[in-house]
């Protein structure tokens, strides 16, 4: 999957192979589940031993993260402009692609150059 459209992010490959896997009949999902039952019980007899040990994650600095302000202009070219840019994002002949990276990274760079 990540070979067809190398932009996806991993979460939203994990998305999309989730719904896949729901979609299978249990007929379907058997092969999976009985190759994922071998390999787990060799994995039992190769590493005898192993025992799992998760990790605890770092706790992020208090303040790490500054919310976002908006600045309000109340002038009607702002709101033309505004208006403007909407028309610009409605008017694609396809809609904007929210899982293609770069097509919202710009158009969200002209909505924020356009209130800064």
């Amino acid at each position: 999957m990540s070979v067809v459209n190398p932009t996806l992010h991993n979460s939203q490959i994990s998305r999309v192979l989730g719904h896949r896997w729901r979609r299978l009949s249990d007929a379907d999902r058997q092969p999976f589940i009985s190759e994922a039952v071998r390999l787990r019980a060799k994995h039992g007899r190769d590493h005898p031993d192993y025992k799992f040990q998760p990790r605890r994650r770092m706790k992020r600095r208090a303040g790490f993260r500054q919310p976002l302000t908006v600045r309000q202009s109340t002038d009607s070219s702002s709101a033309d402009a505004l208006s403007e840019l909407h028309r610009e994002a409605t008017s694609r002949s396809e809609p904007l692609n929210l899982y293609n990276f770069s097509s919202v990274v710009q158009y969200g760079l002209k909505l924020i150059l356009h209130f800064s």
